[in-house]
């Protein structure tokens, strides 16, 4: 278990459930005012929460879709799988880890998972099609930089975007194709003054597999992401770009890259439930932002990206940045418009009663 059961986090379970003493009302409140009444004759949840404690009492365990491949979906792995959402009540069943948001969305749709990191760009065309989904917390901010083979001779990111023209006519390696990745390279080529064209992007999977690819020359550069960086050699390749923490580009500094998120339909029959999974992953946040646990969340990084100690600790000492808060603020969810993203309207689909101030 990653969290010590002693008094210093005892007494900030306290904290949170006394401040959920005095909120919780009013969060259901919201909650129920954005989902929606129930239809007449569907049988209410059989999950119940404790006036005293805010705790949940008796839900049906729950699944969750979330990226495998990196630390994407690091809060959210937190939060269920080291004990925030079991202190909430909630009772994890089984934990889908997968490749591709694309493999989330259908996962929350076929109702496999109950709650998933769903990029905003998997929903979109979801959403056109009939579906419904609440967006509930924020996922990491970027995580991606482009690197090059050095033997390419291009300068590193104090010359960007000029230098990403030495890319023209090379292999490119994203973690798949069609995904938000690709997406998000894609723009950055074509605003450096690249046509999608001239690079070709080929799809190198999760971290090991595209360290691998990259390492044996099998892509010539890669749009990559963490911790590629902490495990490659320091000669082994020339950063082209500044994004993670830098100021290369603004709108890639603050885009929040996917959301936890439900169906509307879980949602408006489960609301106590979903109540208790905002809390876990605000939670969890919380956590991870006290400085006092640095050194257990990089323990948890090495564990759930594979990797030894040394990398955990260097991958959340270099990107904790990118997990500032639970909160979906517009003005990071509607980044993605300004990088030719099409977006599901932020106000009919962001959860209002989780999202926009601590639910706790």
């Amino acid at each position: 278990m990653l969290r010590a059961r002693g008094a210093a986090i005892n007494q900030r379970r306290s904290k949170h459930m006394r401040h959920a003493k005095m909120i919780g009302a009013a969060a259901l409140v919201a909650l129920f005012a954005l989902s929606g009444c129930a239809a007449a004759g569907e049988a209410p949840s059989e999950s119940t929460e404790d006036a005293v404690s805010g705790t949940l009492t008796n839900p049906d365990p729950v699944s969750i879709a979330i990226f495998g491949s990196g630390p994407a979906s690091g809060m959210e792995r937190l939060a269920f799988e080291n004990g925030f959402a079991e202190d909430r009540g909630v009772k994890l069943d089984k934990t889908y880890s997968v490749v591709s948001g694309k493999e989330i969305g259908a996962a929350l749709v076929n109702g496999s998972a109950q709650f998933g990191s769903l990029t905003t760009m998997v929903a979109q065309p979801l959403i056109e099609q009939g579906e419904c989904f609440r967006f509930l917390t924020a996922g990491e901010r970027n995580i991606y930089e482009f690197i090059a083979k050095p033997e390419l001779k291009l300068d590193d990111f104090e010359s960007y975007p000029e230098n990403l023209l030495g890319l023209k006519g090379k292999r490119i390696g994203v973690s798949a194709l069609g995904t938000l990745g690709e997406t998000l390279a894609t723009n950055v080529l074509v605003e450096a003054g690249l046509k999608p064209g001239d690079v070709t992007f080929v799809a190198t999977g999760g971290v090991a597999s595209a360290v691998a690819a990259f390492q044996e020359g099998q892509v010539d550069a890669t749009w990559s992401f963490a911790p590629q960086l902490q495990i490659y050699a320091a000669d082994e390749y020339t950063k082209l770009t500044n994004f993670v923490g830098g100021d290369s580009d603004g709108v890639m500094g603050q885009y929040i890259q996917h959301v936890f998120a439900t169906t509307c339909d879980y949602a408006e029959k489960n609301p106590e439930v979903v109540q208790a999974v905002c809390k876990a992953v605000w939670d969890a946040y919380d956590f991870a932002n006290d400085e006092a646990n640095t050194k257990a969340m990089g323990e948890f990084f090495a564990t759930s990206l594979a990797v030894d100690s040394k990398i955990g600790a260097a991958f959340w000492k270099q990107y904790s940045p990118t997990f500032p808060a639970a909160a979906i603020s517009k003005e990071a969810y509607n980044a993605l418009g300004e990088v030719g993203v099409v977006q599901p309207d932020f106000t009919g689909h962001v959860d209002s009663g989780c999202s926009a101030a601590d639910p706790r």
